[in-house]
Parts: C-alpha cells; structure tokens; sequence
C-alpha cells in the first residue's frame, strides 16, 4: 500500500526536520522511487 504525505506530517512522524529530510535525499541517501516519490501537482 502506498500512501502519500506531506514532508511536515512526515517529518513529525519520524522526528526529524524538514531540513534532515531535504539532506537525506540531497545526499542521496534516499533514492526517488523506493524512498520517496515527487508528485507534481
């Protein structure tokens, strides 16, 4: 099952920032695909 959220509602789940979040997937420590998708509105 695949469920969409928003980095803020993300970021308190998992106690991190939104600013970790955005260094995690800059480093590429999280690949687009399996860690994360970009959904263009």
């Amino acid at each position: 099952m695949v469920a969409f959220v928003i980095k803020p509602h993300l970021a308190r789940s998992l106690m991190l920032s939104g600013e970790t979040l955005k260094k995690y997937r800059q480093q590429g420590d999280w690949l687009e695909g399996i860690h994360l998708l970009t959904v263009m509105l």
